[in-house]
C-alpha cells in the first residue's frame, strides 16, 4: 500500500471515528433523563407526587397508582374558589377585605380580618365559605363543570363540599388543572387567572417563581 493510500485510509477512519463520537454524543442527549427515586422523600407516610417538567415535556411522578387516586382537595380548592369569585364579582380583587365576625376558631390567625389574599396564603376557611354563600350552589356548579375539576361533586354542602366531603380531584387531575391555569386556558378572564396566580407566589427571585397552595 502506497502512502498516499496510508493517509487516505488513515483519513477515512479518523472520520469515521468522529462521526461515531458524533452521533454517540447525539444518542446520549436524545436518551431520557433517569426518573429520580423520590422514595426517601416518603418515608413512613402514604402519598404522592406528580410534576410536570415543562421543559422536557414529561411528568415525574412518585407513587402512580396514588397520583390517580381523588381525594378531597381541602384548602387547594381555594384556588377554583378564588377564579370562580373573581368572576362572579363576589370578591373584587386580592385586597377584597372581609370582616372577622368575631368567631374564636382555632388557628389563630383566623381570628381577624382578611383579604382574599391573606385568606389564600393562611388557608381561611371561613373567608371562603361566605364567598361560596355568595356565590350560590348554582353558578358554583356551572364554573366546576366548565373546568372539569375533578367529580365536580357539591352534593355535600355548599359551604362544606371541599371539607373532606363530596368533592374529590386526583393529583393527575389537579396538575393538569393547574397547567392550565400557567396557561391562561381556563375559561374565565385573563384578570382573574393573573390575580391568582399572583396570590399563589410563595418565594420569587431573579431565577425563578415559586407558587403553591397548601392543602
Amino acid at each position: 500500500m502506497s502512502d498516499r493510500q496510508t493517509h487516505r485510509r488513515g483519513r477515512t477512519i479518523r472520520k469515521i471515528a468522529y462521526l461515531s463520537l458524533i452521533l454517540g454524543v447525539l444518542v446520549a442527549c436524545a436518551a431520557p433523563a433517569p426518573v429520580p427515586d423520590l422514595s426517601s422523600f416518603f418515608d413512613g407516610y402514604e402519598g404522592c407526587f406528580v410534576m410536570w417538567d415543562v421543559a422536557m415535556d414529561e411528568y415525574v411522578t412518585h407513587n402512580p397508582d396514588r397520583c390517580a387516586e381523588t381525594l378531597s382537595p381541602c384548602s387547594t380548592y381555594k384556588i377554583p374558589h378564588s377564579l370562580i369569585g373573581l368572576e362572579t364579582g363576589v370578591i373584587i380583587d386580592q385586597h377584597h377585605v372581609r370582616e372577622w365576625d368575631g368567631t374564636q376558631y382555632p388557628v389563630e390567625v383566623w381570628n381577624q380580618d382578611h383579604t382574599m389574599a391573606s385568606a389564600v396564603q393562611n388557608s381561611v376557611v371561613w373567608y371562603f365559605q361566605a364567598v361560596a354563600t355568595e356565590i350560590g350552589q348554582d353558578r358554583m356548579q356551572s364554573y366546576l363543570d366548565a373546568f372539569g375539576y375533578g367529580n365536580q361533586d357539591i352534593s355535600g354542602g355548599l359551604t362544606q363540599f371541599w371539607l373532606g366531603s363530596s368533592l374529590e380531584i386526583s393529583a393527575d387531575e389537579q396538575i393538569d388543572f393547574l397547567n392550565r391555569l400557567r396557561l391562561d386556558d381556563l375559561p374565565v378572564s385573563s384578570r382573574s387567572m393573573e390575580i391568582v396566580r399572583e396570590v399563589l407566589v410563595l418565594r420569587e427571585t431573579d431565577a425563578y417563581v415559586y407558587r403553591g397552595k397548601t392543602g
